[in-house]
């Protein structure tokens, strides 16, 4: 009988101790601050566990850190995330549409590595509520859009030769 109320109790104190926390570790990708040019996207390791891919976005957008370059203009937010069978399509506020040239694409590069991650869609199409991007509605982007060396160091086309021919 003893042995049965200590297996109770066992079962009692096992039954009431809090159950374990699980975390997932997501990637966020963003441009970063390097004396190496090359070097373009860091990896930024955040806890998901529980999260919608939405909300993750929002953190993402949100996301303060010295060693990062602040890629995307104060006040961007999500306003929509959809996700079809291998595409995402992400809209965002109209603050993003500032971005141009350059900066746009770093910042398309690490939001595409970071959908892609986190839905492991295959194409990531970006969009402003009501502003166009680079004159367009949208951009769309794969992985296969961007050319990689080493450890995502981007690799750059040869310039032309800007010298002239005899």
């Amino acid at each position: 009988m003893k042995r049965f109320l200590v297996l109770i109790l066992a079962l009692m104190l096992w039954g009431c101790s809090a159950a374990p926390s699980f975390t997932q570790k997501v990637t966020f990708y963003y441009p970063i601050v390097s004396g190496d040019p090359k070097q373009l996207i860091a990896e930024y390791p955040v806890e998901g566990s529980g999260k919608a891919t939405e909300e993750l976005m929002t953190e993402y957008f949100a996301m303060q850190d010295d060693t990062l370059i602040k890629s995307f203009p104060a006040n961007v937010t999500v306003s929509s995330l959809k996700l079809k069978e291998e595409h995402a399509t992400l809209v965002l506020s109209d603050e993003f549409a500032v971005l141009g040239g350059i900066d746009l694409t770093l910042a398309c590069v690490a939001i595409t590595k970071t959908v892609s991650a986190l839905t492991d869609v295959t194409t990531v199409t970006i969009g402003c509520q009501t502003a166009l991007l680079d004159g367009e509605q949208s951009l769309t982007f794969t992985e296969n859009s961007f050319m990689w060396t080493d450890a995502g160091t981007p690799s750059m086309p040869p310039e032309e030769s800007t010298t002239p021919t005899k």
